[in-house]
């Protein structure tokens, strides 16, 4: 079984640290897929950001969406 690992180039946008796709669902502990289908269908997941092509997720979003789904 392989380990995914993740090379974070620290992206920061407005002083604040942004995650890609693959960021996310690491710290999410989510797969890409499933972390995809999440963003589509459940309307409190943090919006993306388009730079480029690759769109970035603000982690403080991200950790105050897990926040309030763990209650």
């Amino acid at each position: 079984m392989s380990k995914t690992r993740v090379h974070s180039k620290e992206i920061k946008i407005e002083g604040k640290a942004a995650l890609s796709l693959k960021e996310t669902a690491y710290y999410t502990g989510l797969s890409r897929a499933v972390l995809w289908n999440v963003r589509r269908d459940d309307s409190t997941f943090p919006k993306p950001i388009f730079l480029s092509k690759a769109p970035k997720f603000m982690k403080e979003d991200l950790i105050a969406w897990l926040r309030s789904k763990k209650g």
